[in-house]
């Protein structure tokens, strides 16, 4: 919440009521009554625990349904070469 808060702060100053809706928002979460960060967990962070590679996973099918697997295999290799110069400090076949 801190987080969103600091993200969109010039945004959340215009607001009147956003004291209100972060009292409201924790309640939710800490009340035992709610359940509200049983909720979150059961539905947002027990799958990513679960399943961790599941994002990654559909974020290749996307990317390979919207630009083929020719892309992709152009992305894999762009990144392998920076890879390689990263790992030489930035010189391509420079040697001591």
């Amino acid at each position: 919440m801190t987080l969103f808060e600091l993200s969109f702060s010039r945004v959340l100053e215009w607001l009147p009521f956003w004291p209100y809706v972060k009292l409201i928002a924790t309640c939710w979460l800490v009340l035992p009554v709610f359940k509200g960060a049983a909720y979150v967990y059961e539905n947002f962070v027990r799958q990513m625990l679960l399943n961790p590679n599941a994002m990654a996973t559909n974020s290749v099918e996307r990317f390979v349904h919207q630009y083929g697997p020719d892309a992709l295999d152009r992305a894999m290799k762009s990144t392998e070469k920076e890879a390689k110069i990263n790992r030489n400090g930035g010189y391509d076949d420079y040697e001591y």
